[in-house]
């Protein structure tokens, strides 16, 4: 989907795309990973230290429970709030 938002790939997954991959040999990207000076792992790292043991020790708390879930609910949350969106009235204080 490339040009077009992560919120339109999200909310109009089916929609025709074109496929814009590059194919890369390998050497190339190997080497182009050499140049960075960050490892991929703390590239990836997206919270602090502290965030993820607290985290994880929830994540542990309720059970690990499948990460598939989280999607189906915020999807159903998407789909909840677009049926308000078009619905002004919902909105309506008297």
């Amino acid at each position: 989907m490339s040009g077009s938002t992560l919120r339109h790939a999200f909310t109009v997954p089916a929609k025709p795309a074109e496929d814009c991959q590059i194919i890369v040999d390998q050497v190339v990207i190997d080497a182009l990973r050499e140049q960075i000076p960050v490892s991929r792992e703390d590239s990836l790292h997206w919270v602090d230290d502290s965030f993820e043991v607290v985290a994880r020790n929830v994540y542990e708390a309720i059970g690990t429970p499948s990460l598939d879930i989280f999607y189906w609910v915020g999807r159903s949350l998407l789909q909840w709030h677009k049926s308000l969106m078009y619905r002004p009235e919902v909105f309506y204080i008297a």
